[in-house]
């Protein structure tokens, strides 16, 4: 991704949440309080995802049965 399209983007969540999440110290940049939480919301929903894949991928392996009730 060029660096424009990511600059982009992260203004558009800037503007979405109202909030900076990045400290922009000449050519350095530090993570402020609302993007540290912001990293960690986004590592929990990454982690959650691929426990939900991993469960997914459990289930085709195990025999299915059907249950018909009448």
């Amino acid at each position: 991704m060029a660096q424009s399209s990511l600059s982009r983007r992260v203004a558009a969540v800037e503007a979405e949440l109202g909030l900076p999440l990045f400290r922009r110290l000449g050519t350095t940049l530090e993570l402020t309080d609302g993007g540290v939480r912001f990293l960690l919301a986004c590592n929990a929903i990454v982690e959650t995802n691929d426990a939900m894949l991993a469960d997914m991928r459990a289930l085709r392996s195990r025999p299915s049965y059907n249950l018909t009730i009448v």
